[in-house]
């Protein structure tokens, strides 16, 4: 009998022994009164969840592996997922105002320091079997406003979506608005700053282009 239906016959033991496991291990702080987490067959270690709000719903799905990471809510009535087979570590989630949304989707793998924000009532999702690797900043608003010479804003939040597939390489910046269709390379140390429609294509450079096509990307060297 393989892991995936070994676990799948024991679901209700192993979850039990997880659901202890994450709340006595006491490096995990996961305190969310007034809020919703959820957690199914999923390893939580060095975890820690701080909210300022109430209504709140953070979910992570079966079997994921999420270490060393922050959970920061401050408002109200905003909704965190990590989907199914998901690893984290270093990972940031940072969330201001109410009615955000950030949605990390099933076997992304996040391998080093990570800093994901939503702010203003924005979406920032990522596709499923994404890969990303460290130093990466990826934010759905600038945090200050930027007006014009009669004083209005001028700078508002934007939705960002990152496809499926989708490799980030190493000190990579996402900003507002941008989007990335599936199975795509977002090159080291590369700012992407609008919306990319190509799939299967090199994003690279400082502000991002592409730079390659017809293109796709394996997980392991082959």
């Amino acid at each position: 009998m393989d892991k995936l239906k070994f676990i799948s016959s024991h679901k209700f033991i192993i979850g039990s022994l997880l659901v202890a496991y994450n709340r006595l291990n006491l490096h995990n702080r996961l305190r969310n009164r007034g809020n919703k987490l959820e957690c199914k067959l999923s390893l939580l270690n060095n975890v820690k969840i701080k909210i300022k709000g109430k209504g709140n719903s953070i979910t992570i799905d079966e079997l994921s592996r999420i270490h060393d990471t922050l959970i920061y809510i401050s408002g109200n009535n905003n909704v965190i997922v990590i989907g199914k087979k998901c690893y984290t570590r270093n990972l940031k989630l940072h969330i201001e105002d109410d009615s955000n949304m950030i949605s990390i989707g099933d076997n992304t793998s996040v391998c080093g320091k990570t800093h994901l924000a939503a702010i203003e009532s924005t979406r920032l999702i990522i596709g499923k079997d994404c890969m990303f690797s460290s130093d990466i900043r990826i934010v759905t608003g600038d945090s200050h406003s930027v007006v014009d010479m009669q004083g209005e804003r001028i700078n508002p939040s934007k939705d960002v979506v990152i496809g499926n597939h989708n490799w980030i390489g190493a000190k990579v910046t996402c900003l507002k608005g941008v989007c990335t269709a599936d199975n795509c390379i977002i090159g080291a140390s590369s700012t992407v700053t609008k919306k990319f429609d190509n799939p299967n294509c090199a994003i690279a450079g400082v502000p991002a282009k592409i730079v390659s096509t017809d293109l796709n990307w394996l997980a392991k060297r082959i």
